[in-house]
């Protein structure tokens, strides 16, 4: 499907794909559903000029939400990848290219399935509708949380490689299980981590790579332990990061795909109070659980 003057697909109300091989190429979006869009099956192949696939009545109650429950869809995209009132992932595969936000919805939910998101901006993003919101792009918490948007990790396996945020949310975030993984921006402008109001975790393994300006980590108050501390020195792509508890004992270890100066790391193996060790090819830094990150950053602001 050639969509040479406008959109590819466009469906006027809802639009279910539960099979086949469907590969789109647009001058603007690739794929519409205007009411929503659900994906149950099928290869899909979307290159678009606008964004890749939307659902965008933001009229009707229940109304423009996309949900990937099977399949798979990969997407490269000029502006937005996946966009929705509502974003939702219970099953299947996607991959974003390419793309401006990789993932961009007032709700999103993530419960199971397999995602792989690129972006120049912010990988997932939790906001009102294309960055407009105040609050959209605050680092940290600098100004009020929007308590309509949310961002919830139930499940599922998340990478995530953005020069923007990785994970955005100018609401709240909660993270119940699932295993996320965050390459994120080289750059103070941005971080790994962004969450205007509370981000609670209580299971699953995140681990967060990025600059360390806008730090955030998550609430105090999270039943899982968590750390989150700048690196002694900035460690480059292809360089080994170990996390060893106080007496030495391995807990994980990660290889690079990007520079980096700070690690956000939460997982049950991490214990509020206890002493980590977080070593970069021979380099330490020393740091506390669920204590806010040394001189903060203006990200180290909501810790619950």
């Amino acid at each position: 499907m050639t969509g040479r003057f406008n959109n590819g697909i466009v469906a006027k109300d809802g639009l279910v794909i539960s099979g086949g091989t469907i590969e789109v190429d647009a001058v603007d979006d690739g794929i519409i559903g205007k009411d929503y869009l659900v994906l149950r099956g099928g290869d899909v192949t979307v290159d678009a000029e606008g964004d890749g696939v939307k659902s965008d009545n933001d009229t009707d109650a229940g109304s423009g939400f996309v949900l990937v429950e099977g399949g798979s869809l990969e997407v490269s995209s000029a502006d937005d990848g996946i966009k929705g009132l509502e974003v939702l992932m219970s099953g299947g595969e996607v991959v974003v290219v390419e793309s401006v936000e990789a993932l961009e919805g007032a709700l999103v939910v993530i419960d199971d399935g397999s995602l792989e998101l690129h972006s120049a901006d912010d990988g997932i993003n939790v906001a009102s509708s294309d960055d407009s919101a105040s609050t959209d792009g605050a680092p940290g918490g600098e100004m009020a949380a929007d308590s309509s948007l949310h961002l919830v990790i139930n499940g599922g396996t998340i990478e995530v490689f953005s020069s923007g945020d990785g994970l955005d949310s100018n609401g709240d975030a909660v993270m119940t299980g699932g295993e996320v993984t965050v390459h994120g921006p080289t750059t103070d402008g941005n971080g790994a981590i962004d969450v205007n109001g509370t981000f609670l975790v209580s299971g699953g393994t995140l681990v967060a790579h990025g600059s360390a300006g806008m730090m955030v980590a998550p609430s105090a108050d999270s039943e899982q332990g968590w750390i989150a501390t700048a690196l002694a020195t900035t460690a480059s792509a292809g360089d080994t990061v170990s996390v060893s508890d106080a007496y030495g004992t391995e807990l994980a270890t990660y290889v690079l795909d990007k520079d980096s100066a700070s690690l956000v790391l939460s997982s049950s193996d991490i214990e509020a109070g206890e002493t980590y060790v977080v070593s970069v090819e021979g380099t330490e830094t020393t740091v506390v659980a669920d204590e806010a990150p040394a001189g903060g950053g203006m990200g180290a602001g909501p810790m619950g």
